[in-house]
């Protein structure tokens, strides 16, 4: 009788079960195994060292990611008015707002 090996168990176990025992390392590592390098951490909970490091930097990269964008102003109605106020010229002189 074979006993089965880890790597098909984890193929029986799939792809869930990967991703929760890869969370769980992750989690082991920055909290009670801190200072323990990733290939350490990957041998104990039998995950890839690999998606541990990518895991992390993205996470990281994730926190320090300033917002995108924020170049679009509210105007405050003064300045909506000046704007109709524009194109209200530019309407009666027969030129008409092009931008």
């Amino acid at each position: 009788m074979s006993y089965p090996t880890s790597t098909s168990i984890d193929a029986i176990e799939g792809k869930p079960a990967y991703k929760r025992k890869l969370a769980e390392a992750i989690e082991w590592l920055q909290r009670e195994g801190y200072g323990e390098k990733a290939a350490t951490t990957a041998r104990i909970y039998r995950v890839n060292a690999d998606s541990i490091r990518t895991s992390i930097k993205r996470r990281v990269r994730r926190l320090h990611k300033e917002g995108q964008g924020g170049h679009n102003k509210i105007l405050l109605n003064t300045k909506i008015k000046v704007i109709e106020a524009y194109y209200y010229e530019q309407w009666e002189l027969g030129i008409g707002a092009t931008k």
